[in-house]
């Protein structure tokens, strides 16, 4: 690994270990100083070499046909420039818009899960853009019909406001470099990327064409280690088993230090923290060993937003801003204890989530829950005297 190559990298998280052994390694050699390496993924060098461009002014601008595609040939003015490129929640959010208004129409709104439809569309969407892929036909299935038709709803809605995707705004990118936009590096390295997308081959093919030397660059070891394959039923035998693996390797050679590659590390966290504290740590179970030091370590950090403080805040600011709410979300809401008096509310709480579950379908807006809870619950009057109602 070397300064002079410019290191595109599949994840931040990778570019930035990269940049961290270099500097261990620099460090190792006695120096005192020196230049940072040159890891980015390929969204951020692409954002900042397309930034750098506009700013010289040396930005031509590619026009969109009238598909869904990008047209690379037509020069247009600066309004052909996206007014927005929506991040992954925002796209997200779109979708469900998009989703609710086409369910409503056929009256089916209240019957499905309005979030996991449009995770769902989301990602067929990037598959079908990022893998080059032709449009299904409509006459597959019913499935497929409702999702051609929710997928012309947001090219529309996106191509109204000026807006585009992630997969779609990359395919703009890769149009501005093929009209040799842009100030290339010489030398450019892959690295952690395990499947080459068609977008990524073509990213890959443009640079060439532009005289650049790209290299793939291996991160493994330089001999072959030994291993073995073990078939289980499901993920918490597969967390056992680990655990049990380093728990009797920790045995034979305690100042050994492992690893646990874990796929779905942020869905199988709590998991694997219960069951290493079982096996490394099985008399610290008291509550008041929970901040007490660990013999593990868990490499990516738990997001701000898991934080039950945090979480709850949030939970509320949804409650106001989303056009539909998903009944196990207001029920996990009405469980917490972070806000209002949760002591003395909480036999209400229980009464009225009930209640809900009941009477109430799996999506449903917040006017219906207002309404429901003005039916269901007497909610006494304010006094003029009791100044802690007002209190919040």
């Amino acid at each position: 690994m070397t300064a002079s190559h410019l290191m595109l990298c599949a994840t931040a998280r990778l570019a930035r270990s990269l940049q961290i052994d270099h500097g261990n390694h620099m460090r190792a050699q006695g120096h005192a100083q020196w230049p940072m390496l040159a890891a980015l993924t390929v969204r951020q060098w692409l954002d900042e070499v397309l930034a750098q461009a506009m700013l010289s002014g040396d930005m031509a601008q590619v026009g969109m046909n009238g598909t869904d595609g990008i047209n690379g040939t037509d020069d247009i003015d600066v309004t052909a420039i996206p007014q927005g490129v929506l991040s992954t929640v925002q796209e997200r959010l779109l979708w469900e818009e998009v989703i609710a208004e086409a369910l409503q129409a056929e009256v089916l709104d209240s019957l499905f899960d309005i979030k996991g439809l449009a995770l769902a569309a989301q990602e067929a969407n990037q598959l079908l853009i990022e893998w080059r892929l032709p449009l299904p036909d409509a006459g597959h299935s019913e499935e497929v019909r409702q999702f051609l038709s929710w997928r012309r709803l947001f090219v529309a809605r996106c191509r109204k406001q000026g807006w585009l995707d992630y997969p779609a705004y990359f395919d703009w990118q890769l149009a501005q470099l093929q009209q040799g936009i842009g100030q290339l590096p010489a030398s450019i390295r892959l690295v952690g990327f395990d499947r080459i997308t068609p977008q990524m081959a073509r990213l890959q093919t443009l640079l060439e064409e532009r005289g650049v030397d790209v290299q793939r660059h291996e991160t493994g070891l330089a001999q072959a280690g030994q291993a073995s394959l073990l078939h289980l039923d499901d993920q918490e035998a597969e967390c056992r088993a680990a655990v049990a693996w380093a728990q009797a390797r920790l045995e034979q050679h305690p100042e050994a230090r492992l690893g646990i590659v874990v796929p779905e590390l942020a869905k199988l966290r709590i998991s694997l923290a219960r069951l290493l504290d079982d096996a490394l740590h099985p008399a610290w179970v008291r509550p008041g060993m929970v901040e007490a030091p660990r013999r593990y370590d868990f490499s990516l950090g738990l997001p701000l937003s898991q934080e039950p403080v945090v979480h709850t805040s949030l939970s509320l600011l949804r409650l106001l801003s989303q056009y539909q709410l998903e009944q196990q979300d207001f029920s996990a809401l009405l469980q917490q204890p972070y806000w209002s008096n949760a002591v003395s509310e909480g036999d209400a709480r229980a009464r009225f989530d009930a209640r809900l579950r009941e009477q109430l379908p799996l999506s449903f807006g917040l006017p219906r829950l207002l309404k429901f809870l003005r039916r269901t619950v007497q909610i006494p009057k304010p006094h003029c005297q009791s100044a802690a109602y007002w209190h919040i």
